[in-house]
């Protein structure tokens, strides 16, 4: 999640593709406790 701060080009780079919707998704998905992670969201 810092990249998104620290690294905005790379980011854009790798993520422009998507929409402000899935970005957001991301997002929200890693601010969820990794240890409750299903095998399909690692």
């Amino acid at each position: 999640m810092a990249e998104w701060k620290t690294d905005q080009a790379r980011v854009q780079e790798e993520l422009g593709h998507l929409t402000p919707k899935q970005r957001r998704s991301i997002l929200w998905g890693m601010r969820r406790n990794p240890s409750g992670w299903t095998g399909m969201q690692m």
